[in-house]
Order: structure tokens, then C-alpha cells, then sequence
């Protein structure tokens, strides 16, 4: 396969394996788990850097890396401090293209970092390759995807193959940022529902209709009415399906055997 063959190939199973999640769900694990297998890499994640406040990981594939990560959070001034990757993004949020590791430090020297000592070699982060992804005009973070790997450092070839991934990972990432802020919007801004509401919500979950729920609550239908209408509002919904859809987004329907 060619320079050209194998980044249009990258390019399309990292497109399609993000969206092959359902509608409205996360598009990073499947997007970090293709980037894992393109790669040939041992561990793969997503961190936002926020500029005055932490740096956190948001993903990180395989799965069972997460409790081995020793800068999952922390300040981001400590976590620039430590690593010169982290400052390298926050010093040029969305404007640096992808770097590798060894682009900014010797590998002996960053091995005998603290840092560095912790991350080796328990989950392949003697070599990394991060991707840094514009968000949006004005936001005081920066997004990085970034690359592990345990006995090989990243190549030219690599590098190219980054760059060209790059729009398409940084569209994933304003995808998930719009989906974080809304599902924040509606959790903060929405007025909050009434013992009586929620009830009401969780029998038409559980399949009864508003006549079925006014014999279950011994009150009339239409007191039953004028509840589902005030929760229908406060959730911004218009119909059953939407109500129960926003509920659950917002946690506010147990789940079975809860």
C-alpha cells in the first residue's frame, strides 16, 4: 500500500468506525481504539487542557490502561510542568501540528523525568505522538490526541499520516464538545421536576398510560395530564418519547433494578 492508499485508508476507518456509534452517543473510545489498531500503537488518548484550570483525560484505550494513568487529572500548570508535550499544546493551542515526544526532549531524558518513570513501560508511553485539534474561536483549552508507544519511536511516515487525520479528529472532538455542552445546558438550565412529576415519568416508562397511571395514583386523568404537561416542558419535550429520552440523559429515571 502507498503513502497516498494508506492515509486515505486511515482516514476513512477512523470515519468509520466513529460513526458506527449510535446516534447521539460518544464517537472517542471507537475513534482511539481505530487509531490504536492504524497505528500499530499500544495505548491511545484524548485529554483536554484547560488553560487555568486541569488537565484531564477524557478517553484512553484499551479500557484497561485507565488505572495505570498517572496524569489522568491534574492541575494543568503541574502537568505542563511535568510534561513537555502538555506544555508544548498549551503553548500553542490548535496551532502546532502533530509532534512526537522525542521532538522536544531526548528519550533519556524524558525516561528519567518523574513523569517519565511513571508512564514506562506499563502501558507504552516511552514514545508518544500527539495530535493537538482546534475547537473553537475563543476556548480556553486545548484538545490533543496522543499516540503510546512501548519499543519504537514514531516516524516521518507517521507524522504524515497524523496531519492528515488531524481535520477529521479535530471534527470528532467539536462533535464531542457541543454533545458535552448540552448535555451540561440541559442538566444546569432546566428547571428541576417535582416528586410528583418524576413519578409520573417513571410509570409511563414502565408502559402505563396517563389513564393507567391515574388509576395506579387514584387521581383523575387529568390531573395526570397536567403533570406529564409541566415535566414535558421543563424537559423541552413534546411528546413521550422525547420526554423519557431526556430524562434519562439527565439521570432522572432509575434504571431497572436500581
Amino acid at each position: 500500500m502507498n503513502h497516498v492508499d494508506r492515509v486515505a485508508q486511515a482516514i476513512s476507518d477512523v470515519a468509520v468506525a466513529a460513526l458506527c456509534e449510535p446516534p447521539g452517543g460518544p464517537l472517542v473510545p471507537s475513534a482511539l481504539h481505530e487509531l490504536v489498531r492504524t497505528f500499530g500503537a499500544d495505548a491511545a488518548g484524548y485529554y483536554v487542557h484547560e488553560w487555568r484550570g486541569w488537565t484531564t483525560a477524557l478517553a484512553i484505550a484499551p479500557d484497561d490502561v485507565w488505572p495505570r494513568v498517572p496524569n489522568a487529572r491534574m492541575p494543568t500548570a503541574q502537568a505542563a510542568a511535568l510534561h513537555p508535550g502538555i506544555r508544548h499544546s498549551v503553548a500553542h493551542p490548535g496551532a502546532a501540528g502533530p509532534f512526537a515526544l522525542t521532538d522536544l526532549v531526548s528519550e533519556r531524558a524524558w525516561l528519567s523525568s518523574e513523569l517519565g518513570s511513571l508512564m514506562r513501560p506499563d502501558w507504552g508511553r516511552n514514545y508518544q505522538l500527539a495530535i493537538p485539534v482546534p475547537i473553537l474561536p475563543g476556548a480556553r483549552e486545548s484538545r490533543v490526541w496522543v499516540l503510546g508507544r512501548l519499543d519504537r519511536d514514531f516516524t516521518p511516515h507517521d507524522r504524515a499520516v497524523a496531519t492528515a487525520l488531524a481535520p477529521l479528529l479535530g471534527a470528532i472532538s467539536r462533535h464531542e464538545l457541543w454533545r458535552e455542552l448540552r448535555l451540561v445546558s440541559r442538566a444546569r438550565l432546566l428547571p428541576a421536576l417535582t416528586d410528583r412529576e418524576s413519578l409520573v415519568l417513571h410509570l409511563l416508562d414502565d408502559g402505563l398510560s396517563p389513564a393507567g397511571i391515574a388509576a395506579r395514583l387514584l387521581v383523575s386523568p387529568r390531573t395526570v395530564h397536567k403533570h406529564l404537561e409541566r415535566a414535558y416542558r421543563k424537559l423541552d419535550a413534546h411528546d413521550r418519547t422525547s420526554a423519557l429520552t431526556a430524562a434519562r440523559e439527565r439521570s432522572l429515571l432509575l434504571t431497572s433494578g436500581a
